[in-house]
């Protein structure tokens, strides 16, 4: 990552807390000006560091949707494959390569625990990956 100034980061650091804060608020918590708040987040945005700005939503309250992790070990050679059956799963938001035992983690959301099951076996089924290991997303503890 870039190297950031401490008011680049505790700029950052608010805007992960409240995306919508206004800039008079931001102004306020970081002791600067609005127009240093605005000024930083322009260069924030222009250097790619800032590619947006969101909502999080409570999955229980709003869609009583369920989330998992799985961690995929994939045989050699077999990644690419084994990320395009992946990407073709509606179930499966997010796919990252790691290090380690395992090859790759995906973020899996399903509305039922019989979609749940349905996912993993497709995922099982997808040639060159050889093991994985679920876990069912709880109560989220922070952002």
């Amino acid at each position: 990552m870039p190297h950031l100034t401490s008011a680049e980061n505790q700029l950052l650091t608010a805007l992960r807390k409240n995306a919508r804060a206004t800039v008079s608020s931001l102004a306020t918590q970081l002791g600067v000006t609005r127009a240093t708040i605005t000024h930083m987040m322009s260069r924030l945005e222009s250097r790619g560091i800032i590619l947006g700005y969101t909502v999080r939503v409570s999955d229980e309250e709003i869609n009583k949707s369920m989330r998992a992790v799985a961690m995929l070990e994939v045989d050699n050679h077999a990644t690419r494959y084994a990320v395009q059956q992946l990407r073709l799963m509606p179930e499966v938001e997010e796919i990252h390569t790691t290090n380690g035992v395992w090859d790759l983690v995906a973020h899996i959301r399903c509305s039922s625990l019989s979609d749940f099951d349905a996912v993993l076996q497709k995922i099982a089924a997808v040639k060159g990956i050889s093991n994985s290991q679920t876990s069912i997303l709880l109560t989220q503890v922070g952002p």
